[in-house]
């Protein structure tokens, strides 16, 4: 099956493997960043835009 994808890929469309990587690590890549970027809890969002903020000194 794989095969016959990859043949539909480079013989219709032009697509090599190596394109075909990268498209789907970027896919992965930006998934994952929504993800992370809409799971993080409101309290770690204000911790961390507070940060800059803070003036103590340890």
């Amino acid at each position: 099956m794989i095969s016959n994808i990859k043949h539909y890929l480079e013989s219709e469309l032009g697509i090599n493997i190596y394109d075909s990587i990268s498209i789907i690590l970027f896919a992965f890549v930006f998934v994952f960043a929504l993800v992370y970027a809409f799971g993080i809890s409101k309290k770690h969002v204000d911790e961390m835009e507070n940060l800059p903020l803070n003036d103590q000194n340890d």
